[in-house]
């Protein structure tokens, strides 16, 4: 960790992709994260295979934890999903190394501020947004909550996963009228 005292995180996973020695990607999840008790592990990074990946609980979804250099706090980043992880902490491993140590990566940019309107009139992806009205084809309700998973070109429509009370996400393709961003 950044304060050189070791750190022993849950696990090792080799994932086909990663650009570590043997496509390691270290992860340590947790189901309740002390953000302010927890914080160095949140910028604990290996000399070889990078950054750890911490995981916690933000209610019913797995999130990563960035850290936020500019408030010294670590802060929910994305929601975990699978296909990210070998490129997970990839501007680290990019950065490469510097007389046997690793380059500290970029300060990671603090979890963005969902209850603004985007600025450009696009919702980023993985954003969290609400329905606007019913889609009685997919069985989902006026203020049902879901997270982008891709932004069309220009913001012209959106996949949106939504997951609460279902067995499996649902993926829905809506356009811009059909959602507002959650508060």
């Amino acid at each position: 960790m950044p304060n050189g005292r070791g750190f022993y995180p849950d696990f090792i996973i080799g994932l086909e992709g990663r650009k570590t020695e043997d496509g390691a990607l270290l992860a340590d999840p947790k189901e309740r994260f002390e953000m302010s008790q927890e914080a160095p592990k949140a910028l604990a990074e290996h000399q070889v295979y990078g950054r750890v990946m911490i995981l916690a609980k933000d209610g019913v979804r797995w999130m990563t934890v960035d850290y936020d250099e500019q408030a010294r706090k670590p802060v929910f980043g994305a929601e975990f999903r699978l296909p990210d992880a070998p490129g997970f902490g990839a501007r680290a491993l990019l950065a490469g190394k510097a007389g046997g140590r690793s380059l500290r990566p970029p300060a990671m940019p603090a979890a963005p501020n969902i209850s603004a309107t985007p600025a450009s009139g696009i919702f980023p992806e993985l954003a969290v947004v609400r329905l606007r009205h019913d889609l009685e084809e997919e069985c989902l309700k006026a203020g049902e909550r879901g997270t982008i998973v891709h932004v069309y070109e220009g913001g012209s429509g959106y996949e949106v996963e939504f997951i609460k009370g279902r067995e499996r996400p649902l993926l829905v393709t809506v356009e811009p009228a059909d959602i507002e961003q959650a508060d």
